[in-house]
């Protein structure tokens, strides 16, 4: 019983401590930012791994012991080191890696390489939209060159491979996100103008708006014949024919899934059709 007794006891214990060890962790990963509290876990952690060890008849200088600081110590600083690269900070993760190289031992050439990547992403990040913002649109309706820009990373960078396909990458990206932005911006500028046209807004009124003005020539012109047709309509109290198009189109766009994939504004901007 009482040999049961010790072998249970030292079990709680051991799992008792590596249960304040995880918590300490997790409490410095949490807490990264804050002056010295990396430092003070790693300090606390040793403190009670001897104090477990002295009650189980290890010496602070065993080989075991040893072996558990260590891997502690590299557990608290992985884990950080993964806090700071999901939050963006990569220049931050390698000076702290720098810092407590020594805690790796034989993984340090693996945690070298995902830093190299995380920096070499990061420093894309951070160059990429420099390059966008000096050479890319300056308006809302103007086109972006990407080839112009990926030319110009490819000259400057060209000893850098890994960094300048990275910041290749981000551009082209940033080219994509802007030409959808621009597709949003006229649909939404086109919306505006019809909203218009069916409020029955005079077109000397429309030609001045600043969405009509955005709008390119050709839909400029077909709102501006939309509005003379419709007027000439009204006004000789015609019946307007329906053209081949427009049945079409009544029959495609009476099909609910049609419908269901498009925005309001797209909805809006049938309006000549």
């Amino acid at each position: 019983v009482q040999k049961h007794t010790a072998t249970e006891l030292k079990d709680y214990e051991r799992k008792t401590t590596d249960a304040w060890i995880v918590n300490t962790r997790d409490w410095a990963v949490n807490n990264y930012k804050e002056p010295g509290l990396i430092q003070g876990s790693l300090d606390a952690m040793s403190a009670v791994v001897n104090d477990f060890a002295k009650r189980n008849g290890y010496s602070s200088d065993d080989e075991v012991v040893k072996s558990l600081k260590q891997d502690n110590a590299k557990k608290l600083h992985t884990a950080v080191i993964d806090r700071m690269l999901a939050n963006d900070e990569d220049m931050a993760a390698t000076a702290h890696f720098n810092t407590y190289k020594d805690a790796f031992g034989v993984d340090t050439a693996a945690m070298e390489a995902k830093l190299g990547t995380a920096s070499t992403d990061g420093e894309a990040a951070r160059i990429a939209p420099q390059i966008f913002s000096e050479m890319g649109p300056k308006r809302d309706i103007d086109p972006v060159n990407i080839a112009q820009m990926t030319a110009f990373v490819r000259e400057k960078y060209a000893d850098k491979p890994k960094l300048l396909k990275a910041i290749n990458t981000e551009i082209r990206q940033m080219g994509s996100d802007w030409n959808a932005q621009q597709q949003e911006r006229e649909q939404g500028n086109k919306a505006t103008v019809w909203r218009a046209v069916e409020q029955g807004v005079s077109l000397k009124s429309i030609r001045t708006m600043p969405e009509y003005l955005g709008l390119p020539g050709d839909e400029q012109v077909t709102v501006k014949n939309h509005v003379i047709d419709r007027a000439e309509i009204l006004a000789n109290r015609k019946k307007e024919k329906i053209t081949d198009a427009q049945w079409a189109g009544y029959w495609k766009y009476s099909e609910p899934d049609n419908l269901a994939n498009m925005t309001e504004n797209q909805i809006m901007n049938l309006t000549p059709t």
